[in-house]
């Protein structure tokens, strides 16, 4: 099994949307020894262990996850052949 550390750019990490307070987080997924994109990776925002959002990134590597209220979360992501 490859042994690669994905690392995450957070754009716009928390955008307040209104007065729910709510946000979303968005980023890319790439690998950490080349910086090439991974499509189709699964990402999940977790609190208390337990998923509150999950999605898939695009071709590109890029995620959304909406809407997000205000709190302490992980995120992990996983794909098939790289370590979480």
């Amino acid at each position: 099994m490859k042994k690669i550390i994905f690392t995450f750019l957070f754009i716009g990490s928390f955008v307040l949307q209104g007065q729910d307070n709510s946000a979303l987080i968005k980023g890319v997924v790439r690998t950490a020894s080349n910086g090439e994109a991974i499509p189709f990776a699964n990402v999940m925002l977790l609190q208390d262990s337990k998923q509150i959002l999950g999605t898939t990134t695009d071709f590109d590597g890029k995620y959304i996850l909406k809407p997000v209220k205000a709190g302490e979360y992980s995120l992990l992501v996983s794909y098939i052949g790289y370590q979480n």
